[in-house]
């Protein structure tokens, strides 16, 4: 028995007068090879099912009926497989190709039928992409081989044409059965829609509309009848939130931190001694594994792609031979051009997937890396200088950005390799050893590109840095913004801001120099190869054998090395980025950690508690260096009582709040902390979140509306809720800065009172409370908080720093403690201290008291000697003054006269429906000329002037080169190109101006247009940030305005130049490029007339959409980082609660960073929706050319071969 039939050798196109493969190679090579591609897939598809848990019973009893239909029918579909085999072996005209075909393919379908269909049913509710895919390819295959059969119908034994025709429609059967497995109703409790959500149909989308995109059509269908919101996009699906992903990004850091410390142990004066864990492989590992699938898709697409010179050879030599002997006819050309459109649009699916899996897995790095970072802040010190705000910023912002966009450069870089290898051989074939020399010239380039690729990372490294500094000064000003205005040292800041700035912009401008000169290589490298090697083929070859077949076929492979060159050339400058920024993030993930040295016991479940609620027992504790700032031999708090907490300003008693609350280092691993029952805590610089009033003091809490009453009256804010027009729904600034400090105080003590109130807290730790009010609101409050009968903190352990000496004699202040040099010296009750002979504090007692009778009571300082004097009130004074003895009426008179204060405030506000009335808004609609015109003004009109005509000259050279050769193989074919010299220095001339004229054109669009534009929209947004009034600042949050500086202004600086550049260069060359068709097939303009209806169809329901969602998109950014900047400021009294309120800030930062990922999934959604329906409609075009060409007569074959040519053939 022969490998192939009657023992000729394996060829691809069989040879046969009709057009067709080759049976052997179809059962030998293509059928085999799609075997074990189906088998892989189908393997790692019953592995990934077999890890997830089973489906609720509802969810299983759904399609039963259709379920057991695809068992009976994959079950008959191998049995067809199996008689395939048995036929092939026992037909006369059998070889040994067929039947490895035919037995190869039975090991997918057994899989199928045996185990994953099962495995899909029980533990799946979408059609199984890889039973699909399978399915789909076995259709395509059996089609052709079925015609295969047909047309060599002499030698086709009757049972083997009918086992595939009965195979083929089994498989056809199944994939239409199982592209229409989708359950219907989701019952898992994780993945339950909310109501008010819409699920995103990609979860329940056939396979078919996966495959084009048309899911996505939802959207776009609700874009064009009203303006999208937030809440038409759809919710992001579970695996692309920021947890899960998080998660598995955590797990791989630590087995990996674990790994290098295992490594060191073992080694611990060896080479491994210095070893660091790296976040690259943790990242690899979490992530690499669905770039398996990417790398796959890319790899299918990258050769289907170079079939392409096959199809140009075929079209040029049918046209060359029209109206010859060797007339190809009609029909056959029809259908060549058929297969081409065919081949063109199963790489158009395969690239719209791959491409789609590429930005989604973008969205879930970039989410994973930013929650990695916040819980990374969470647990670092709020002292130490790694937790400066806008640094940190920087990583959540910046770098994960960066490191999301290295991914996409990665998966362009992916194929690059082969495609370089299989593209080196297809010219070797057109024109020998000669395209060494093209070779030779693209690696000559590679030392130029070693070389920038070096100073990119350098100025990369610098750019970041002077970021950094700019986004941290501008955060400080941003925070001290009401002091800057009042000293009117807003201009000096802004100078100290655009200092930097110009440092950034000298570091972008070096980059952009160097981008540009990579993109100029981009576009020489191809020119030049091109040329060198037609000269050398020219000169080395026989007369006449450069003609237009080979030079549209080389042209058209040359072109294929772009793709590829591209890919490298493009891809260093965001993979280096990605890596730079990556290191910063691995640095930050290994910047020094609080230890949790502090004990946390729960109340007793009795309330009786036989311990001290607070003990330190010898230990010792630093800041930064190590310095001990605080030693502690004894110090206990009694439950139940209030203990005052006593010093001279930097004696150390903020050192000891902090050591009670473990924020501050220890010392060594000596000495014990131990706190009893649940903590609140106010700072001693009040932490007001970008909230209402109502939710910054209950904090998360069940609303309890008369504890809100009694907390809002002993902390004196009644009358100032009754200022505000919204009550107490009113939103304050992310720094509170729209409330007087006096207001912020007392919000802040609120907080901790409510927590109190409301039995979330046993332990309630306040440092210098009164330092910002008078004496008379500072008065009552304390009246109210700690009045022996009815004090709202009655019966709680309250730790009480202040400054205030005339508290120590009130008769509910149980102990009080005197720190001095970061020692405890004194401790004892107020009696026992007074009594004490030459006692610190009975002389800082007897000091205030002997002001007092020299100064008069009206003239003491309201916090003694370290407050404010009374001299600087706020307003608080005359909205919320409550004479002190009402704290000492009786309980029922107490409870209706809250009532009657808060009635009103709080039925006002249930009536308040405006949500949130500091919420960022977006324009909507078409984006106004004004703002382009505004950015070319930036950068102003003659350079964009330069840019335009540069990029118009460039495109008419870059096409006349072609257009030269086109000519030049016309007139060897008609023996009339034998002055080789004339034709080579013309096309050396065109070829080398064209790339000086690019050059230009680069250099003006991404340097000198592009840096002055930066600098111009930075500069003018800075002037309108700080000469904004204070209300701007009082009602928006510094999160917003740090958006705009960072993120918004990277988008200026770095992608907008590109894009701008790349929508210019792309207009002028479709332009010269229609032209083109239309002068080579008039008829053209047939059918550009109905595609050109088709394509302004598509533009105007994408844009509808797309303009929207990317504002949609650049509004979700800022609450982001807004609430990180919210925690970082406020970490002491997050912390401080023992983990509760970490869990808490934990999940409202995830829910943001899916909200801000959800706007990015449905972007890239409807993208890739239009992308896919381009490519398709450019892949008709192409098609429509080819038949015209073969259809219609050509006058000028040249200028056919240049329409097919830039036609994307």
């Amino acid at each position: 028995m022969t490998f192939c039939p009657n023992g000729r050798g394996l060829s691809i196109v069989a040879q046969s007068e009709e057009l067709d493969f080759d049976l052997c190679f179809q059962t030998s090579i293509v059928l085999p090879c799609l075997s074990l591609v189906a088998l892989a897939a189908l393997a790692n598809r019953r592995r990934f099912l077999a890890r997830k848990p089973l489906l609720p019973d509802d969810m299983r009893a759904q399609l039963t009926t259709l379920y057991y239909f695809k068992r009976a029918a994959s079950a008959l579909n191998l049995a067809l497989a199996v008689a395939a085999v048995v036929v092939a072996a026992v037909i006369p005209t059998s070889y040994a190709a067929l039947i490895l075909g035919a037995a190869f393919i039975c090991l997918p379908l057994a899989l199928v039928a045996l185990v994953v269909h099962p495995l899909e049913h029980h533990r799946s509710r979408r059609p199984s992409t890889s039973i699909c895919s399978l399915y789909g390819m076995l259709v395509i295959y059996l089609a052709v081989h079925v015609r295969s059969l047909v047309l060599d119908d002499a030698a086709t034994p009757r049972a083997q044409l009918f086992v595939t025709v009965a195979q083929l429609a089994v498989t056809l059967v199944l994939l239409l059965a199982e592209n229409v497995s989708v359950k219907p109703r989701e019952t898992r409790p994780a993945h339950v829609v909310p109501a008010g959500e819409r699920e995103s149909p990609e979860l329940t989308a056939s396979y078919l509309s996966k495959l084009m995109f048309f899911w996505a059509y939802d959207l776009l269908a609700r874009g064009n009848r009203k303006v999208i919101e937030l809440t038409d996009l759809w919710r992001l699906p579970e695996f692309l939130r920021a947890k899960p992903n998080c998660d598995r990004l955590v797990a791989s850091w630590d087995a990996e931190r674990t790994r290098v410390a295992q490594m060191r142990a073992a080694e611990p004066a060896g080479k491994h001694a210095e070893m660091q864990p790296s976040l690259n492989r943790a990242v690899i590992r979490t992530f690499g594994v669905r770039y398996a699938l990417i790398a796959f898709l890319s790899t299918a697409m990258a050769l289907l792609q170079f079939t392409t010179p096959s199809f140009i050879s075929y079209f040029i030599t049918y046209l060359t031979d029209r109206g010859t002997g060797a007339a190809r006819p009609v029909g056959e050309g029809v259908v060549v051009a058929v297969l081409f459109f065919a081949v063109n649009s199963v790489g158009s699916l395969l690239f719209g997937q791959a491409y789609h899996f590429v930005f989604v897995e973008q969205i879930r790095i970039k989410a994973a890396l930013q929650n990695l970072v916040y819980r990374k802040g969470l647990r670092i010190p709020a002292h130490d200088q790694a937790s400066d705000s806008g640094e940190i910023l920087n990583y959540m912002q910046v770098d994960a950005t960066s490191v999301s966009n290295a991914i996409m450069a990665l998966a362009d870089m992916i194929t690059a390799p082969l495609s370089l290898v299989v593209a080196c051989y297809l010219l070797y074939r057109q024109v020998g050893w000669a395209m060494l020399v093209a070779l030779g010239c693209m690696v000559a380039f590679l030392p130029v590109l070693g070389v920038f690729a070096d100073r990119l990372t350098f100025w990369r490294t610098a750019s970041l840095a002077q970021t950094d500094l700019r986004i941290k000064t501008s955060a400080e000003a941003l925070n001290a913004i009401k002091s800057l205005k009042l000293y009117g040292w807003t201009g000096v800041m802004r100078e100290r801001i655009l200092a930097y700035r110009e440092k950034e912009l000298d570091a972008i401008r070096h980059k952009a120099w160097l981008m540009a000169g990579q993109i100029s290589i981009s576009f020489v490298v191809p020119t030049i190869s091109s040329f060198l090697l037609f000269a050398v083929y020219a000169l080395v070859s026989p007369p006449n054998s450069l003609d237009a077949n080979r030079i549209f076929v080389t042209l058209s492979i040359l072109r294929m090395l772009d793709h590829p060159l591209q890919a490298i050339v493009w891809g260093f400058d965001p993979l280096l980025e990605g890596y730079a920024s990556l290191k910063r993030i691995h640095e930050f993930l290994l910047a020094r950690e609080l230890a949790p040295y502090v004990e946390r016991m729960p109340s007793p479940s009795d309330g009786k508690s036989t311990g001290p609620a607070v003990q330190i027992s010898n230990a010792e504790f630093a800041f930064v260096d190590g310095t001990t700032v605080l030693s502690v031999s004894d110090f206990s708090v009694a439950p139940g009582t209030l203990m005052a907490i006593v010093g001279a300003v930097g004696a150390g008693k903020s050192a000891l709040v902090a050591a009670t609350l473990g924020e501050i280092y220890r010392v060594g691993d000596t000495g014990t902390v131990r706190l009893q029952g649940s903590v609140a805590c106010v700072p001693q610089k009040p932490w007001i979140l970008n909230d209402t009033i109502r939710n910054n003091v209950t904090f998360g809490l069940a609303f309890d509306a008369d504890q809100y009453a009694r907390v809002m009256h002993a902390c004196a804010l009644v009358k100032d809720l009754q200022v505000f027009a919204n009550g107490d729904e009113t939103m304050i600034g992310d720094r509170g800065v729209n409330c007087s400090g006096g207001q912020q105080a007392r919000i802040s003590c609120a907080r901790a009172l409510y927590s109190a109130a409301m039995g979330a807290a046993d332990l309630i730790i306040m440092d210098s409370p009164f330092a910002a009010v008078d004496v008379h609101v500072e008065t009552h409050m304390f009246n109210a908080w700690f009045n022996k009968r009815n004090g709202l903190l009655r019966g709680k352990t309250v730790i009480l720093v202040t400054h205030a000496i005339h508290h120590l004699a009130e008769p509910a202040v149980d102990s009080i403690v005197l720190v001095e040099g970061g020692k405890i010296t004194e401790r004892g009750s107020y009696a026992e201290l007074m009594a004490r002979t030459g006692g610190r504090v009975a002389n800082m007692v007897n000091e205030y008291q002997a002001k007092r009778v020299s100064g008069g009571d009206d003239a003491s300082p309201a916090t003694g000697g370290g407050g404010l004097a009374s001299s600087v009130n706020d307003s608080s004074k005359t909205l919320a003054v409550v004479p002190a003895k009402k704290a000492n009426v009786k309980p029922e008179q107490l409870q209706h006269q809250l009532h009657a204060d808060t009635e009103h405030l709080l039925s006002d506000n249930t009536q308040c429906d405006d949500g949130d009335n500091n919420a960022e808004t977006a324009a909507t609609g078409s984006v106004n000329w004004r703002v382009f015109w505004m950015y070319f003004q930036a950068c102003g009109i003659g350079n964009m002037a330069v840019v335009l005509l540069t990029t118009t000259l460039g495109t008419v050279v870059s096409m006349g080169v072609t257009y030269w050769l086109a000519a030049w193989g016309e007139a060897l074919k008609r023996s009339e190109g034998g002055d080789t010299a004339f034709y080579l220095g013309v096309y050396g001339a065109i070829t080398f101006g064209g790339a000086g004229i690019n050059g230009v054109s680069i250099a003006y669009s991404m340097v000198v247009s592009a840096v002055r534009g930066a600098r111009s929209t930075m500069d003018r947004m800075l002037h309108a940030i700080l000469r904004s009034p204070m209300s701007f600042f009082d009602t928006t949050p510094a999160g917003r305005v740090l958006n705009r500086l960072s993120s918004d202004q990277n988008q200026v600086d770095a992608v907008l130049p590109e894009l701008l550049d790349h929508f210019i260069w792309t207009a002028f060359s479709c332009a010269f490029i229609v032209g083109t068709i239309v002068i080579a097939t008039p008829w053209f303009l047939v059918v550009l007339v109905p595609l050109a209806v088709v394509f302004l169809f598509l533009q105007r329901i994408y844009l509808a959409v797309s303009r929207e969602l990317q504002r949609i998109v650049l509004v979700l950014a800022s609450p982001v980082y807004t609430h990180f900047s919210e925690t970082l400021a406020g970490l002491s009294v997050i912390r401080g609660t023992g983990g509760a309120e970490e869990a808490r800030f934990l999940r409202a930062a995830e829910a943001k960073f899916d909200t801000s990922s959800t706007g990015t999934y449905n972007q890239v959604s409807v993208n890739r929706w239009l992308f896919l329906q381009l490519q398709q409609l450019g892949n008709v075009i192409i098609a429509v050319i080819m038949v015209l060409a073969v259809v219609l007569p050509s006058s000028n074959l040249a200028t056919m071969a240049v329409a097919l040519n830039y036609s994307g053939l």
